[in-house]
């Protein structure tokens, strides 16, 4: 049998803890009077796992915050009903929060659980399409109009630093629009302008100043590849993501985002793969969710390497699937 000694060129180290900086297949033995276990560097994959389940089931919300203080809110509740519902996750459980003024669905969420901001969506009347709220973590109140009301807009950034983009204007005339707005705590700005109208994007990808546009879709209808970024004045193409997708997940920074789930309906078909951005190009993960989801709610600012988790969705369900981001890890070698 050959030896770790032949294999690796060296024996195995024991140390008092753990080395500085261990690379991946390295093994030694914490000598430590805590510790004393034999332990390695290895390389863990994305992984997925059921969270707790939303009181009702919901699609077309709006979410926020991050995978152990989250934020739900909006959308179609047990299939058509619209609500003013919002949820509050803890990371093992959801309670009810404050009710958002505006019933609607197709609005996005940016910021955290206690300083979240709703943009746009498609309103039941006589509330208009270009409203905002701010959540404070126990109530909702009315924030900054857009300059253009829509739906199925795009969403980055926090309370007092977003962008919304993108999305179909409402009511007439509906169309597809390609501007971006930029709030600053009180009022919406005029901002870039993206390549084209897209609406349904994956929500959630940076900051007012080094942020993500990325997939959505046209009036085809057709789910888009494209990936765009801004850098707080203009818009500019970036990689294509592998799969085209509309109404998908996303989550992360400019240099490092997600994009999983969406739809394709030009196929038709849902999907449940999951991409990487490097800042660069997108790189399809290992991972696969455990169902294909479209229209959920996604909790956007952490990075791919991190975890998040996407909640509701169509076809319609109350459940919370919680991402856990793959890596390099310290593990404790069982030799029993």
């Amino acid at each position: 049998m050959a030896k770790l000694k032949d294999i690796k060129g060296t024996n195995v180290q024991s140390i008092d803890g753990d080395p500085s900086n261990p690379v991946e297949g390295q093994i030694w033995y914490n000598a430590s009077a805590t510790s004393k276990v034999l332990k390695g560097r290895i390389f863990v994959n994305d992984s997925f796992a059921s969270g707790g389940n939303l009181p009702a089931t919901v699609r077309q919300n709006g979410g926020a915050g991050t995978l152990t203080a989250g934020l739900s809110f909006a959308g179609f509740k047990g299939g058509s009903a619209p609500t003013q519902d919002t949820n509050e996750y803890n990371g093992t459980s959801w309670s009810g929060g404050g009710n958002i003024a505006q019933k609607g669905r197709a609005k996005v969420g940016v910021g955290t659980q206690t300083a979240a901001l709703s943009i746009g969506g498609l309103p039941y009347t006589p509330a208009s399409p270009a409203t905002s709220e701010e959540y404070d973590g126990s109530s909702w109140t009315a924030a900054g109009s857009l300059g253009t009301g829509r739906y199925s807009i795009g969403g980055i950034g926090t309370q007092t630093a977003a962008v919304g983009f993108g999305g179909r204007r409402h009511p007439s005339p509906s169309a597809l629009v390609d501007i971006s707005e930029e709030y600053d705590g009180s009022s919406f700005t005029a901002g870039g302008t993206l390549s084209a109208g897209v609406r349904f994007f994956a929500n959630g990808g940076g900051t007012q100043t080094a942020g993500l546009a990325v997939g959505g879709g046209n009036d085809d209808p057709t789910a888009l590849t494209t990936t765009e970024e801004y850098d707080g004045t203009s818009w500019t193409t970036g990689g294509s993501l592998s799969a085209s997708r509309v109404a998908q997940a996303g989550a992360g920074t400019q240099t490092a985002a997600i994009s999983m789930m969406g739809n394709q309906p030009q196929v038709p078909t849902s999907l449940t793969s999951v991409e990487k951005y490097n800042g660069t190009s997108w790189t399809t993960s290992p991972a696969s969710t455990p169902a294909a989801k479209a229209t959920a709610g996604y909790n956007g600012p952490a990075a791919p390497s991190e975890s998040n988790m996407y909640f509701g969705g169509g076809p319609d369900t109350n459940a919370t699937i919680e991402f856990t981001g793959g890596g390099f890890s310290t593990v404790t070698v069982d030799v029993d």
